[in-house]
């Protein structure tokens, strides 16, 4: 088995808070990933953007963080979420779950 490790990184693009996931994002992961997204969701910058080009593994639970920081940012007045620069295994996961629209997959947003 994989060990779990996973790597978050903070900055702000354009108007977007961006939190760029590198690793796995998994049953292990996934708390420490939906606080941090949860945590950087705010009223003064209510556009979050995962980036999500170093993801390497999406669980069901790594599914679940996203869309618990989907359904933060969308109740944010002018808030908006979005899955920036998936891999092909995160973007066929997203899709075939049907969730691609609602996580805002191919959204455009802070210069993709």
């Amino acid at each position: 088995m994989e060990e779990s490790k996973l790597i978050i990184s903070v900055s702000l693009s354009n108007g977007w808070q961006v939190i760029a996931l590198e690793g796995r994002l998994d049953a292990n992961t996934a708390p420490q990933a939906q606080k941090e997204i949860l945590a950087h969701l705010s009223t003064i910058t209510p556009k979050l953007a995962v980036e999500a080009s170093k993801l390497e593994y999406l669980s069901s639970a790594g599914v679940r963080a996203l869309l618990m920081g989907a359904k933060a940012a969308h109740g944010l007045k002018n808030g908006a979420f979005a899955v920036a620069r998936p891999t092909p295994v995160v973007r066929r996961i997203l899709s075939e779950s049907g969730l691609d629209e609602y996580l805002g997959l191919g959204e455009k947003y802070f210069g993709s």
